[in-house]
C-alpha cells in the first residue's frame, strides 16, 4: 500500500514525506517485533525487514530528512569512537574530546 502511494505520480512532495516516515515506523516496528529466537522460520523475514528499514534510514540521512527514528536508528549502527575520530569536536593526537 505505501509503494503505491509513493510511486503514483500524483503524490505531493509533503504527502511523500509523511508517508515514507508512516513506512518505516511500520516496518520498523514490525522488525523488532519478530522474536529474536533461533526459529529458522523467522530468519529470512528479519533479515529482509533489517534491510528495507536500512534502505528507508539511508534515504532518510542522505537527503538529510527529518525524521527522528530515521536518525535515531542510523545513530544506533554507528560505533560512536569512529564517529567520533572523524568529527572536528575529537583531538586527534591524544584522543580528548573537547
Amino acid at each position: 500500500m505505501y509503494d503505491a502511494v509513493l510511486s503514483h505520480p500524483n503524490t505531493s512532495d509533503d504527502f511523500r514525506v509523511e508517508i515514507e516516515a508512516k513506512q518505516l515506523r511500520h516496518k520498523y516496528n514490525y522488525l523488532v517485533a519478530i522474536p529474536n529466537d533461533q526459529n529458522a522460520s523467522h530468519i529470512p523475514l528479519k533479515q529482509k525487514l533489517s534491510l528495507e528499514v536500512d534502505d528507508l534510514v539511508d534515504t532518510i540521512v542522505l537527503l538529510k530528512k527529518r525524521d527522528e527514528l530515521g536518525w535515531k536508528i542510523y545513530f544506533q549502527g554507528r560505533d560512536c569512537y569512529e564517529m567520533c575520530k572523524q568529527s572536528m569536536f575529537c583531538n586527534h593526537e591524544s584522543d580528548q574530546y573537547f
